[in-house]
């Protein structure tokens, strides 16, 4: 299911590209309960051109919030 957009990764991208964006307790609630995930848009594929879930590493403690 498509969710919201919680931080766009560049726009226009260019290869090599680094940066880094702050986020909320929510969101990072969301991340931490496997929920967000990243989909690349492309001009040839602009509904998606790969989509992956976000996952912590190492994993969350079982139980925490």
């Amino acid at each position: 299911t498509a969710g919201n957009v919680l931080a766009a990764l560049c726009a226009p991208c260019r290869n090599g590209q680094r940066g880094r964006a702050t986020i909320t307790h929510s969101q990072l609630r969301t991340i931490r309960r496997s929920g967000a995930y990243v989909n690349v848009h492309t001009s040839a594929n602009p509904g998606g051109e790969i989509r992956g879930q976000v996952a912590l590493d190492p994993p969350p403690v079982p139980g925490y919030k």
